[in-house]
């Protein structure tokens, strides 16, 4: 088996060549399943673990509801056809691998605070069946300090190996969430290792994976807090974002025509529900900062502004039905997109529900699994959900809430009827044109 630290760029510039190397991923999540299609894609063996054998089995149907139908698919097909083996036994995943991804994020309680356990207890493991000459590579956002206390100890305690002698020890992250093969090869990765052969290893394998040049960090510690700091930027522009599209909403102007005649409209983002993506991130950045004496205020008030998002939508759910001279109590409202546990789209659905509203949700993604908390019932298409509502939410999505039909919403919903679009993809006028009660993050009320 090939020595993952001697790896060259010339030994891995073919999907042939690569093809001797097995890359083992440790842990069923978001991070890990894009670790996988990439690796794989590029030619790669891959070996996914999990103790969680329904986990295992989602991915081999191509049905983690974690991404699009597309991404679900090219999942299932890699599966079918060998490139990416699922197997319940972590000691011959680590011991047949090449390379190993520990893919277990941090576990969060719901005042922020972290627990680490589980990704120590794997390590642990992972340190009893570790080969020489193995690459080790923790591909999750972390906190200060992470890599060091919780991944390297505990392999090296339970392994007679040396981290950077007898193998390697890398941190990398990627800024694409939602994988496809286009924004795998676009993808920025970021590398940091223990030390500098490590380094060279973990960027080769990586710069295999994308057209871009791979970012390399001088130290694990640089890492941790680059990640996080990039991640401290992103929330106080979506508060900003957020706050001003809010000003928009109350004084009937559209926060999406005034930024593109700003000429700030590429460097803007646009209002959205799904502010929950970062708060963990935020969670480990503030502690370090506690730890360190110092108050991060910017940043605890741009998650404030953030988390206020989901009440935000739920009084344009309200104000809406209001309009179309309804009560938010026993109406029926459609959610229509992604709505995953947990989510933000989630916790809407059960801030309806808790109003007295009768929820039906239309998931977008074909292969998602309908098994979220919630007392409502799911419809097979946005039509059926759609089917005497007295209100549609339209969660995510952009491309295909444009096709919607409104003609037809406008024979079957119960009217008047309001829709409410989180996600900036329609145009005001033609839905108002439609007869249609409208409501959008961003867009005022023209009809005061």
């Amino acid at each position: 088996m090939p020595d993952a630290l001697q790896v060259k760029a010339e030994y891995v510039d073919s999907p042939e060549k690569r093809n001797s190397y097995t890359v083992g991923i440790v842990g069923y999540s978001k991070e890990g399943l894009s670790y996988a299609l990439a690796f794989a894609t590029a030619g790669y063996t891959v070996k996914y673990t999990d103790r969680d054998q329904y986990a295992l089995n989602r991915i081999a149907k191509g049905a983690t509801m974690l991404f699009s139908n597309a991404a679900e698919a090219k999942l299932k097909t890699l599966a079918k056809t060998g490139r990416i083996t699922v197997i319940n036994d972590l000691e011959k995943t680590v011991s047949g691998s090449n390379v190993i991804v520990i893919a277990i994020p941090l576990k969060f309680d719901e005042k922020g605070f972290f627990d680490d356990s589980e990704v120590k207890n794997v390590c642990k493991q992972i340190g009893t069946s570790l080969r020489k000459g193995s690459l080790v590579i923790y591909g999750c956002i972390t906190g200060v300090g992470f890599i060091e206390s919780t991944v390297k100890r505990p392999i090296e305690d339970t392994s007679s190996l040396k981290t950077g002698e007898d193998y390697g020890l890398a941190y990398c992250i990627s800024e694409t969430k939602d994988w496809t093969e286009e924004t795998a090869e676009a993808s920025q990765f970021y590398v940091a290792a223990y030390e500098k052969r490590s380094l060279q290893s973990a960027a080769t394998f990586m710069e295999t994976l994308t057209k871009k040049e791979v970012k390399l960090l001088p130290d694990l510690q640089t890492a941790e807090l680059a990640i996080l700091f990039m991640a401290a930027h992103k929330d106080v522009s979506m508060a900003l974002t957020n706050e001003l599209s809010a000003f928009c909403e109350k004084t009937g102007q559209d926060y999406y025509s005034i930024i593109e005649y700003s000429g700030k409209h590429e460097n803007s983002t646009y209002p959205t529900l799904h502010t929950d993506e970062n708060r963990n991130v935020i969670h480990l950045l503030m502690a370090a900062a506690e730890n360190a004496g110092v108050k991060l205020r910017l940043l605890e008030a741009a998650r404030q502004t953030n988390e206020l998002m989901v009440k935000r939508a739920l009084t344009l759910v309200k104000e809406a039905l209001d309009e179309c001279g309804k009560s938010l109590r026993r109406a029926k409202v459609s959610v229509i997109g992604m709505v995953t546990s947990e989510s933000a789209s989630h916790t809407l659905v059960k801030m309806l529900e808790a109003k007295g509203a009768k929820v039906s949700i239309y998931e977008t993604r074909t292969t998602a699994s309908q098994n979220i908390d919630f007392t409502g019932s799911y419809a097979k298409t946005v039509y059926e959900a759609a089917e005497s509502a007295d209100c549609i939410v339209l969660v995510t999505g952009r491309d295909w809430a444009k096709r919607l039909n409104l003609r037809k919403l406008h024979t079957i919903m119960k009217m008047p009827a309001a829709i409410v679009d989180l996600t900036a993809s329609l145009e005001q006028d033609r839905v108002e044109k439609a007869e249609f009660i409208y409501r959008s993050l961003g867009r005022g009320n023209r009809r005061k």
